[in-house]
């Protein structure tokens, strides 16, 4: 599939539970600044229903998930810095 500066990216990591999969989501252009970095995470059950939306205020560029802590764990970009970030999830 060719690309150009019109493509739009969708997910940019993707994490597994035992439940659940989690998609860090762009939905930006390649024109547009910065666009591998995300503030939206969708939650989807094993057989991809949506069951929440997340949305962040922060610039988010990786995401993991611990099921024994029920987080998702996020690299985030502020000022330039990575920084690490944890969202606890409720069951």
């Amino acid at each position: 599939m060719a690309q150009n500066d019109e493509t739009t990216l969708g997910f940019i990591d993707v994490a597994v539970s035992d439940d659940n999969i989690f998609g860090l989501f762009s939905g930006k252009s390649r024109k547009e600044k910065d666009p591998s970095y995300c503030n939206e995470i969708l939650q989807f059950d094993l057989n991809g229903n949506l069951l929440k939306h997340y949305s962040f205020n922060e610039s988010l560029i990786s995401i993991a998930f611990s099921d024994e802590e029920q987080s998702l764990y996020m690299f985030i970009m502020e000022d330039n810095i990575k920084k690490l970030a944890r969202f606890g999830l409720t069951k």
